[in-house]
């Protein structure tokens, strides 16, 4: 017998009645719950779901449906509720509650169908929904869109959505209805003690089902703790990555200061990687497939081999693809990160360079306002690892012999591919510390985005869920990650001028009666004019949400004094207070005005020119202080119209204050300074790290790639002319630190002398003009 949806439905309910039950949970304690109730469900209905005629991938499918980037529906919350409308044939007063989601306190719309619904409960159901007619159902939906996956669109749907969708809807009671409405807007854990690994290992449902009932069929699904950790380790050697299977990304953690990254390496050996600012790539070879065998998936999960075409001459020509030299005779997997490379500045240009050449769905998207590409301009691949070569996984393998591995298979082209740059450093040295900082103040020199450190001896991933075993996750370190930063992160005072609420965006938090959970940042922009008491004008930046972007403290805050300040909207956007650009998508979505803007601290990983605008702005933008002693005009006085991140000396002098302060506190020099290492991390690799600065020396050029930029505040000035520095080795005069694979160095590097005599600095007593800027 099949498995209803009802059924399904109702695990979905008691996780929920959880989740808002009235009494506050520890973190551990709300966990602790769901997962009492997700065994207790999944006990009751084994049977029928170890039966052979079950679809488990049609199962998984409605538990993570935010995992299905395969499936498009182009049905967000607005168009749903009116294909629902049509679908059920709603009366006046049924439709208001329906669109009751758009006011805040009424919940989101699968509560407002729920409502309509709960009437004909009572009515008896001949045929009830199974998982299976849900899955059935959705895969017809996504078939009729062109953003869905090439395989999900080989057999499209000739009915429209309303046909679909009403066949479902009218045999569903209302909480089935509630749910279903969820999983299309896919905003909603485990069968199986191995399915998270194995998800994490491929972004599949059908594969990980395959895997589960094909060799690891014989694990038991919930076996007792401590025969588990020896099932996975066992497990780890049976699978095996699978052509046209998206491999999961390994687990990152983020470095809070230099010190906690310190903390995280111990006293491994790690490779330290630069990292760019691109679009990462998973790129699947399979030569048997003929001129078709390049297939491209994002970093989302979705196939972006059609919308990537400008980037498989780069692929071909980089693994020789069809020549002799190729060292693969069937098919291989590898990793690496999609750029845009100028030959005109002979450097990797910006990150939102690369729309210009990359379609969305088979159509460029956020180009309005966007110059032509340039002819000089094309896309770049950069490689960091392999994961299959053959019928070989090499991703169990160490990452020093992964890295040999690729070495071999990628052929450097100049401006079209190459191999990530980086340093081998000995954590367990003296002197780890300091090599890390200048490695991070080139990177940040370079306007890159910041470090990867990745375990020298460890696999690409782990199936042991084991709390020891973090060390073999990479790091992250990217200065806005940095809370010790302080200012030399990229920090803008923006106006928070108005609000509006999103249904879907309250429930993911456990606050009640909130009134906005978005929140619209601007600028502004007559500053000069104020003077002569004209009313503000601002231009909006920045739709900030309550997703990791505002502090519960912060969300709270901004509810409770915005509703003594909230002034309504007209038709045209008008309000007394102040004026505002309508020229602009974010302004349309405003529905609440404060007549009183508060100032906030926004910060962001960078600056990137925005979508359909002329000027730049934040990326990943969050807000880290509210002012409400500020009056509006504290705000910054325009978008800037190009790049504003820090400049990176004082990013530089920060870090080496920071160690000295640390060498005075502990009374060591800083070269001597030692983290405490951890016990599961005393194991050392045989293999040599690579030595820098010692017998370094620094020659700088001007760069052709210089400009004049602005200075975050009102007045206007120029910086400093940047420089191009070379590292030039007084022993071998071969390689540097970051061509440890052989790469040339980045003609785009802007390396000061402060920058690269970091090292220095630290080491020696400073003189009185140690810090001073490059002349």
């Amino acid at each position: 017998m099949p498995l209803h949806f009802g059924s399904f439905c109702d695990l979905l309910k008691d996780l929920e009645a959880h989740g808002k039950c009235g009494t506050p949970f520890l973190r551990k304690n709300r966990q602790d719950g769901e997962r009492r109730i997700i065994r207790q469900w999944f006990r009751g209905h084994r049977a029928a779901i170890d039966k052979p005629d079950t679809n488990r991938a049609a199962l998984l499918s409605s538990l993570f449906p935010e995992r299905r980037k395969d499936r498009v529906y182009h049905m967000q919350v607005k168009r749903l509720s009116f294909v629902i409308a049509r679908c059920l044939n709603l009366t006046t007063s049924k439709l208001e509650t329906l669109n009751g989601w758009k006011a805040h306190g009424k919940g989101d719309l699968g509560d407002c169908i729920e409502r309509v619904l709960r009437v004909h409960d009572k009515e008896p159901l001949l045929h009830p929904v199974t998982v299976e007619e849900v899955d059935e159902a959705l895969d017809q939906l996504a078939s009729r869109i062109k953003a869905s996956s090439p395989a999900m669109r080989a057999h499209p749907c000739t009915k429209s959505a309303e046909e679909i969708l009403k066949v479902i809807l009218l045999r569903m009671r209302s909480v089935e209805a509630k749910w279903f409405v969820r999983i299309v807007l896919q905003n909603l854990a485990p069968i199986h003690f191995l399915l998270p690994s194995l998800l994490r290992f491929q972004d599949s449902f059908s594969a990980a089902s395959q895997l589960l009932d094909g060799p690891l069929k014989k694990y038991p699904a919930n076996p007792d703790p401590e025969p588990q950790k020896l099932f996975e380790i066992e497990a780890a050697t049976l699978i095996r990555p699978q052509i046209g299977v998206q491999v999961g990304r390994p687990t990152f953690h983020k470095a809070r200061s230099m010190g906690h990254c310190m903390r995280l390496v111990g006293d491994q050996v790690w490779s330290v990687e630069e990292k760019f600012d691109g679009e990462y790539c998973e790129v699947h070879i399979d030569l048997e497939k003929g001129r078709n065998c390049i297939q491209i998936f994002s970093k989302s999960g979705k196939d972006s081999t059609d919308d990537c075409k400008g980037l498989h001459s780069v692929i071909r020509d980089s693994l020789q693809i069809g020549a002799p030299q190729c060292t693969f005779k069937k098919r291989c997997i590898v990793v690496g990160e999609m750029v845009v490379f100028s030959e005109k500045e002979d450097s990797i240009v910006g990150f939102h360079k690369i729309r210009k050449h990359v379609t969305r769905a088979g159509r460029f998207i956020n180009i309005n306002n966007d110059s032509p590409p340039d002819k000089s301009e094309h896309l770049m691949m950069i490689y960091y690892d392999v994961l299959m070569i053959d019928d070989e996984s090499v991703m169990t393998q160490p990452y020093a012999r992964r890295r040999d591995r690729l070495r071999q298979l990628v052929k450097k082209l100049h401006g079209r591919s190459m191999t990530s740059m980086r340093a081998v450093i000995d954590f367990s040295e003296e002197n780890a510390q300091s090599r890390l900082t200048v490695q991070f103040s080139r990177a940040l020199a370079c306007r890159y985005e910041g470090l990867v450190l990745k375990p020298l001896n460890a696999p690409y991933f782990s199936l042991i869920s084991d709390p020891d075993n973090w060390r073999w996750d990479f790091i992250k370190l990217k200065k806005d990650y940095m809370t010790d930063m302080g200012s030399s992160r990229d920090v803008v005072d923006l106006a928070i001028i108005g609000a509006s609420y999103k249904a879907a965006e309250a429930h993911k938090t456990d606050m009640r009666f909130l009134k906005w959970t978005t929140f619209y940042a601007a600028c502004l922009t007559n500053k000069d004019d104020m003077r002569f008491d004209s009313r503000p004008r601002f231009r909006i930046t920045h739709e900030i949400s309550l997703d990791d972007c505002i502090k519960p403290t912060d969300l709270k805050t901004l509810n409770e004094h915005g509703q003594f300040r909230e002034e309504p909207l007209d038709e045209d956007g008008y309000q007394e207070s102040f004026e505002i650009e309508l020229d602009q998508t974010l302004a349309k979505n405003m529905t609440t005005a404060f007549k009183e803007p508060s100032v906030a601290e926004v910060l962001g990983s960078g600056f990137e020119k925005a979508p359909n605008q002329s000027f730049f702005h934040l990326r990943h933008p969050r807000i880290l202080k509210l002012h409400w002693d500020h009056l509006a005009d504290k705000a910054r006085n325009a978008p800037p119209d190009e790049d504003l991140s820090q400049q990176t000396k004082e990013i530089v002098d920060r870090l080496v204050r920071q160690i000295r302060k640390e060498s005075r506190r502990t009374g060591c020099s800083p070269s001597q300074l030692k983290r405490v290492p951890s016990p599961s991390a005393k194991r050392k690799s045989a293999e040599t790290p690579t030595k820098i600065s010692e017998n370094t020396s620094v020659t700088i050029t001007p760069s052709r790639a210089s400009h004049t930029r602005d200075k975050q505040n009102s007045t206007a000035s120029h910086k400093p002319r940047t420089r191009r520095t070379t590292i030039i080795r007084k022993d071998t005069c071969e390689k540097t630190p970051d061509q440890a694979d052989g790469n040339p160095p980045d003609p785009s590097a802007a390396t000061t002398l402060m920058q690269t005599s970091a090292l220095r600095l630290l080491t020696d007593r400073p003189s009185r003009h140690s810090t001073n800027t490059t002349k």
